[in-house]
């Protein structure tokens, strides 16, 4: 559901997208069927803070993000290991209202990309997740309230990276984390 409570997207097992709108008496009407290049399931969804756009990560790889207002898809993101299994895109996640338009989105396993959302999104960062076996299984990401921390939970931790969101203030392409 859209910050603003007007909009609902849902992602399904196979590869489409359906973008409701949320009336006023609480029903849902199906404002339209998403054009999706994606070839698997849809995996997670997760709106931006102002609402005018949301991201869905596809079991392939990709992580779609769509403008609502054109219903079009604005970027086309991909993970490191796709297409293997272990690059399946897992969970995605905006940062907070104030923290700069930030996404973040996990590969089933070693992965987590850091997208800044400001402009076309080519500006990326990705790092490899410390695990005691060769390959760290990630269960879920999330950001503080505040924006300012990233958490990565694996099969053998959980752990918590500082977001650096004052020299993101002054250059999109500084460093992220």
């Amino acid at each position: 559901v859209s910050p603003d409570g007007k909009f609902l997207v849902a992602g399904f097992d196979e590869p489409f997208i359906l973008l409701f709108e949320i009336t006023r008496h609480g029903s849902y009407e199906l404002m339209a069927e998403l054009a999706c290049p994606a070839t698997d399931a849809g995996m997670s969804c997760s709106w931006s803070p102002c609402g005018t756009k949301f991201a869905m990560a596809f079991q392939d790889g990709q992580v779609l993000v769509y403008d609502v207002r054109t219903r079009t898809i604005m970027a086309t993101l991909g993970t490191l290991q796709m297409p293997s299994s272990k690059g399946s895109a897992r969970c995605v996640k905006f940062a907070p209202q104030g923290a700069l338009e930030l996404l973040a989105f996990s590969e089933h396993v070693n992965y987590v990309h850091l997208v800044d959302t400001r402009g076309d999104m080519s500006h990326q960062q990705n790092f490899r997740v410390p695990s005691v076996t060769r390959d760290a299984a990630i269960s879920g990401i999330a950001f503080s309230p505040s924006g300012d921390s990233l958490f990565v939970g694996s099969d053998s931790s959980i752990l918590a990276y500082s977001v650096f969101s004052r020299s993101r203030r002054a250059s999109a392409c500084s460093g992220l984390l």
